[in-house]
């Protein structure tokens, strides 16, 4: 456990200096808060020996000015050296939509360099870092095409929605199509190894003029068959990350409900009917119901914008942890490890450890540290969805 938190502040006053710091001591729990000011979504290509990152800026208020960005390119996240800390040269911005700004950053990447750093500082004296490791270390060879939209968009996110339609920057590519069936998270309690899904490939094609995906589809996109750099999409429903259809809406109760029942919910023919009865049952009042269906489809769909891979966001070891308990009161980085730390469970800390594993799909897997110590907090805080507590 962590015994010092650290805020980080930027300097204040125009013409403060920003500069690359060592990442561990560094609160990061703004990643998965609604109400930050600046989020980032990116994503990198690699051209020849060139890697080239495309990152979106998405402010969450009306601004006249945009907050100062800088790059720094660092060894790892204790790199606080004075080469790490020499800005690099951006792109100027481009405005995207209202609230969105696209920048672009290419480089050839030396042997010291495995971790880009994006220092935003805000006008609320804050600076907002933004870590995107490219080391293949922990990540697979960036592919060297990329995803976009009609408008020829690069596409910065992971999944795609259901009957949109989409383009690919090169036009010699195969795409394999999986069907997505992979299993919700366990309880963070059940320390047996789950054995790895294998999966197979449903289906194979050359990539033709456009590319509209289907719901439920996993998809990995390639220009060379030989090597292992590719692009994984996700196909999800239209207003994604929300969840709206009704079916869409059962999934996640694996989480708080009982076998029985989530049996009961697969079995009827009637689910709206029976999936109200449910959130009745369990909560008592009828507006006590309301706000708890509210407040933990909200966090589903918190949990799928942050943390979507190669399943939903919710079906994730970190999106389960963050369905149930919400934003951490801290998050630390290292290399290969983000820690949780939840100040105030039941009256003490208690903090989840996450493992950074290569995985073909994402650059963003991780796996939960699972131990017998989570039993009684986890039944205490489903027992607290469950009488509409949160």
């Amino acid at each position: 456990m962590r015994r010092g938190f650290f805020l980080v502040l930027a300097l204040v006053g125009t013409g403060g200096f920003t500069s690359a710091i060592d990442l561990t001591s560094v609160n990061f729990r703004y990643k998965y808060d609604e109400n930050v000011p600046v989020s980032i979504n990116s994503r990198l290509r690699r051209l020849d020996d060139t890697l080239r990152l495309i990152f979106e800026l998405i402010l969450t208020e009306n601004r006249d000015s945009l907050p100062e960005v800088k790059l720094y390119l660092q060894t790892d996240y204790t790199d606080d050296s004075e080469r790490a800390n020499s800005p690099k040269q951006l792109s100027a911005p481009l405005k995207a939509k209202q609230g969105v700004y696209r920048y672009l950053y290419q480089f050839v990447p030396d042997t010291t360099s495995n971790l880009i750093v994006i220092a935003i500082t805000h006008s609320d004296l804050r600076t907002y870092y933004f870590d995107i490791p490219f080391s293949e270390d922990v990540n697979f060879t960036p592919p060297d095409f990329g995803l976009l939209t009609l408008d020829s968009i690069d596409v910065t996110l992971s999944f795609a929605l259901e009957n949109e339609t989409y383009l690919f920057s090169d036009s010699a590519l195969v795409i394999f199509q999986y069907d997505e069936d992979f299993p919700a998270a366990s309880p963070p309690m059940i320390e047996s190894k789950i054995s790895s899904k294998n999966i197979s490939i449903d289906s194979a094609m050359s990539y033709a003029d456009s590319f509209k995906p289907a719901r439920d589809k996993l998809y990995f996109v390639q220009s060379d068959t030989n090597s292992l750099a590719g692009i994984a999409i996700l196909g999800v429903p239209l207003l994604y990350p929300k969840l709206i259809a009704i079916r869409d809406l059962v999934k996640p109760l694996i989480y708080i409900s009982t076998t029985n029942e989530l049996e009961k919910l697969k079995s009827t023919n009637n689910l709206k009917s029976v999936l109200d009865r449910f959130w009745l049952d369990v909560t008592g009042l009828e507006s006590r119901a309301i706000d708890t269906i509210k407040k933990y489809y909200r966090r589903v769909s918190e949990s799928n914008k942050y943390f979507t891979t190669y399943k939903q966001g919710w079906m994730t070891d970190m999106g389960m942890i963050y369905v149930l308990f919400g934003t951490p009161t801290h998050v630390y980085k290292t290399n290969h490890r983000e820690s949780w730390i939840y100040e105030n469970l039941d009256g003490k800390a208690v903090e989840f450890n996450f493992n950074k594993i290569k995985n073909l799909f994402t650059s963003h897997h991780y796996e939960l540290v699972r131990s017998g110590d989570y039993k009684d907090i986890w039944y205490r805080q489903v027992d607290l969805w469950r009488k509409g507590r949160i």
